[in-house]
């Protein structure tokens, strides 16, 4: 492919110097080399690396209008770099699914800086590729700890009601609930924040996967805790 049919791909949005890159195959990034480049504010790039984690979506309004966002991380453990994605893109990681500990390929990310550093967000011609899957999920929750971080798998049983308290100034809210594992042990969940909002769009049925959830020990009773640190996928399929 040569530059010129590059940008008509890409709809006039990238100069011939990206579409140059693009075309020898020379814009695809790792975090690491990412990182180890002098990489202008706005340019456009690929990378390919391991999801570190995504968090929940948020929704908010802006100019009368509603958008999404999810933020997340991709990296090596060593090196790492914020991914941010808008509106379908935030939806559309959960419906793949993109998980925790999976080999992605996103195209078309624009780099931005912000005060924790480099981020690449996504624009509304990014595409995203699951390369090498690697799910993971506890589906038997007989040999879960207290203080463990892991990610959890179940069917929710039970669904209470979206409290909303002020702790230190700012509102919290919080759902408890009641998942059980293939085997049909139940445990009491509590959803926090951003994980308990999603519980609008969950039923009574619905498979989930609660990446870093943690598990609690609350009057010598297991729980498992999903905050704003987890994220939450619905209608999980095993």
């Amino acid at each position: 492919m040569v530059p010129e049919e590059v940008i008509n791909d890409y709809s006039g949005m990238i100069d011939k110097n990206t579409a140059n890159k693009i075309a020898s195959g020379n814009n695809k990034y790792s975090a690491s080399s990412l990182l180890s480049n002098t990489i202008s504010v706005d340019s456009i790039v690929d990378i390919e690396d391991y999801v570190i984690r995504l968090f929940n979506k948020r929704v908010f309004n802006r100019n009368q209008q509603t958008h999404n966002v999810r933020h997340g991380v991709l990296g090596n453990g060593t090196n790492f770099v914020r991914l941010v994605l808008w509106d379908n893109f935030a939806d559309l990681v959960d419906k793949i699914p993109i998980e925790r500990g999976d080999k992605v390929l996103i195209k078309f990310l624009r780099v931005k800086n912000s005060e924790k550093g480099i981020e690449l967000h996504s624009t509304k011609s990014t595409s995203i590729y699951r390369r090498e899957p690697h799910p993971f999920g506890i589906d038997d929750f007989s040999n879960l700890k207290d203080g463990e971080i892991s990610d959890i798998i179940g069917s929710i049983t039970s669904i209470g009601s979206l409290k909303y308290f002020d702790r230190d100034g700012k509102q919290r809210n919080v759902v408890d609930c009641e998942i059980t594992d293939k085997n049909q042990n139940k445990m009491k969940l509590v959803m926090w924040d951003s994980s308990a909002l999603l519980t609008s769009e969950i039923n009574i049925g619905t498979t989930v996967k609660i990446e870093f959830a943690k598990v609690k020990k609350i009057n010598d009773q297991l729980e498992i805790h999903a905050s704003d640190k987890s994220r939450v996928i619905i209608n999980y399929k095993i």
